[in-house]
């Protein structure tokens, strides 16, 4: 397996921040947690406890109901996600649930 840091746009992301020059909008996403290629949001489904806290997710492709990602609660033992529509509702999603990232929202 590959580290990132043998691929050469982080390299060349590496040398720019060690400098402190300013570095081309296109390599900065990669270094990201999601490792995104590029600027442009994509659709991506990755686990629940891969995703940061304050990120928006839906919980299926389709859906048209769109959550703020709160991080774990050691009470309900489930991470927990708020409606962006409705700050009050507040759902919780089991460890190794598939949710999905990337969109616009």
């Amino acid at each position: 397996m590959t580290a990132i840091q043998d691929f050469p746009l982080v390299q060349e992301w590496l040398a720019k921040q060690a400098t402190g020059k300013d570095y081309p909008s296109n390599l900065h996403p990669i270094i990201n947690r999601y490792n995104m290629a590029t600027m442009e949001a994509y659709h991506r489904i990755i686990k629940i406890e891969k995703v940061r806290k304050g990120d928006y997710v839906r919980k299926k492709t389709g859906a048209k109901k769109t959550y703020i990602a709160g991080g774990y609660c050691k009470y309900n033992k489930r991470y927990e996600l708020t409606d962006t529509e409705d700050m009050n509702r507040q759902i919780y999603l089991k460890k190794g649930k598939d949710v999905f990232v990337g969109f616009t929202h």
